[in-house]
């Protein structure tokens, strides 16, 4: 199985999308991952923090609501 990856969706910072994922909780575990790396390289101090406990998926892909906290 391959890796989970996580990102945006193209011109949209509110919604992560978690592609190559064996359930929910992987694609949560990545999600969070990806948004705390973002959250430590952002340059304006502010906090991505997933706010959709369970992503929605659709095509073997997963979306999480995410909000900024400045």
């Amino acid at each position: 199985m391959p890796t989970p990856t996580a990102h945006f969706q193209p011109d949209d910072r509110n919604i992560v999308i978690v592609e190559d994922c064996r359930d929910i909780h992987d694609a949560e575990k990545a999600a969070d991952q990806f948004l705390d790396t973002i959250t430590s390289c952002d340059e304006a101090g502010s906090h991505y923090q997933r706010v959709q406990v369970s992503g929605t998926q659709r095509e073997g892909k997963y979306f999480f609501d995410v909000v900024v906290v400045h």
